[in-house]
C-alpha cells in the first residue's frame, strides 16, 4: 500500500474592481446655494460592473443646518439596477496646487441598497477653503475631488482552482464574459438570419427580431404583442428621427454599448429612448450630456430638459450657467431664448443677479 501522500492547493479570489475617479469644479466659489442642496458628478462605473453606477455628492453649504451649516459635505453614492450587495473601499481627497492631493480620508461601507451613499458631512470647512486654504485647494477656483475606489460585488461568483487534483475533481467559476456576450449579440443585429422583422429606416433597411426589441422596450412589446400593421406585415418604418440616430438606439438593444457619442447625438437619442421608453439608455444619455455641457450647447440643453421636464438635465443647464453667466449670455442661443422663451430668460437672469449679491455679501469673511 503507499505511503505517499498527494499534495492539493486550492485558491479562492474576490473579484475587486478599481478605478480612479476625478471631479473637476470650475468657477467654484461662484457656486452659493442653500444648507441641503446638493452637486452631484457625472456617473461612472467601475470596471466589468456595469449595472452599478457611482457618482459624488457634495453638499456644498453643509447636509443639515443642525449638523454641518457651513461645512462642504462629499460622500460617494450608489445608484444601481442590480440589487446585489457592494463592498467598497474607497478615498476621498482634494487634487490641490501642483497635483498635490490633500486633505484625504479612507472609507469602507457596504452598499447594500440599490440607492445609498456614505461619506463624510463636514469634510472641510467652507470658510477655510474660500479663505486661508484657497491658494492651495482653490487654484484659479478650480476645486478637483478625487475618489480612489474598490468594489466587490458580494454576490459575484468566487473564482476557485486546484493544484495537484484530477480533472475531473477540478473546479473552475468565473463571471460570465460580459464582453464576449455583448459581441455576439451585436453580430446578430442586421444578420437575415432567423430575423423575423424589417425595420425600414430612410433608404436602409435594417434586419432585427421581434423578441429582442421587445424585451428592450415596453413600447416595441405592445406593438408586437396585438395585430398592428407592422406585426402582422412584419415591417416598420421610422421615418420621424435620423436614421443614424435610430441605428444607435437599435444597436444599444442588443448589445448594450453606444459606440461613438457625441454630444450632438446624444441629444437626439435622448428623445428617442424616452419615446421607445428605454430609461437605461435615457439615463447614459443624460449623464453623457451632463458631463459634456459646453458654453455653446448649455441652452439647447436647457431648452431639451424642460422640453421633456427632466430635472436633472434642467438643474445641470441652469448651474452651468449660473456659473458661466457672462459668457453664456454673449452666445445667439441665449438671445433666441430671451426672444422665444422670454418668462423663462427673466426666471434664470433673476437668479444669476441673486447669486452675484450673495457673493458679493460673502466677500467679507471670505477674504
Amino acid at each position: 500500500m503507499s505511503t505517499d501522500v498527494k499534495e492539493i492547493r486550492a485558491r479562492t479570489e474576490i473579484p475587486v474592481e478599481k478605478c480612479n475617479f476625478q471631479w473637476t469644479i470650475e468657477n467654484f466659489s461662484f457656486y452659493i446655494c442653500k444648507v441641503g442642496e446638493q452637486l452631484k458628478s457625472p456617473m461612472f462605473t467601475n470596471g466589468s460592473s456595469f449595472l452599478t453606477t457611482w457618482n459624488l455628492t457634495m453638499y456644498p453649504n453643509g447636509r443639515k443646518e443642525d449638523e454641518s451649516e457651513g461645512k462642504i459635505g462629499i460622500y460617494l453614492t450608489r445608484t444601481s439596477s442590480d440589487t446585489s450587495a457592494h463592498f467598497a473601499n474607497f478615498k476621498l481627497s482634494f487634487i490641490g496646487l501642483n497635483q498635490v492631493k490633500q486633505c484625504a480620508i479612507d472609507f469602507e461601507h457596504l452598499f447594500d441598497k440599490p440607492v445609498s451613499g456614505w461619506g463624510s458631512f463636514d469634510f472641510i470647512d467652507r470658510k477655510a477653503l474660500l479663505g486661508v486654504r484657497r491658494a492651495t485647494l482653490l487654484p484659479n477656483d478650480t476645486l478637483v475631488v478625487c475618489c480612489e475606489l474598490k468594489t466587490a460585488r458580494l454576490e459575484d461568483d468566487l473564482r476557485y482552482g486546484t493544484e495537484g487534483a484530477s480533472p475531473k475533481s477540478s473546479q473552475t467559476a468565473t463571471v460570465s464574459n460580459l464582453e464576449s456576450l455583448s459581441k455576439d449579440f451585436r453580430a446578430l443585429c442586421n444578420n437575415e438570419t432567423y430575423s423575423d422583422l424589417v425595420l425600414k429606416i430612410g433608404d436602409d433597411n435594417l434586419f432585427v427580431h421581434k423578441c429582442i426589441l421587445s424585451s428592450r422596450s415596453c413600447v416595441f412589446a405592445n406593438m408586437f404583442k396585438h395585430n398592428m400593421k407592422e406585426n402582422l406585415t412584419n415591417c416598420l418604418e421610422i421615418n420621424d428621427s435620423d436614421p443614424v440616430v435610430i441605428k444607435t438606439m437599435i444597436n444599444y438593444m442588443y448589445c448594450g454599448e453606444i459606440e461613438g457619442l457625441n454630444p450632438e447625438i446624444a441629444t437626439q437619442l435622448y428623445p428617442v429612448a424616452e419615446k421607445y421608453d428605454m430609461q437605461d439608455l435615457k439615463k447614459e444619455c443624460v449623464d453623457f450630456i451632463v458631463s459634456h455641457l459646453t458654453i455653446e450647447n448649455v441652452c439647447d440643453v436647457l431648452l431639451l430638459g424642460n422640453l421633456h421636464t427632466d430635472p436633472e438635465l434642467t438643474h445641470a443647464a441652469k448651474n452651468f450657467i449660473y456659473m458661466n453667466a457672462y459668457k453664456v449670455q454673449k452666445t445667439e442661443k441665449w438671445l433666441n431664448i430671451t426672444i422665444e422663451k422670454p418668462d423663462m430668460a427673466f426666471a434664470l437672469n433673476r437668479a444669476i443677479i441673486r447669486n452675484r449679491e450673495k457673493k458679493e455679501k460673502n466677500l467679507h469673511y471670505i477674504n
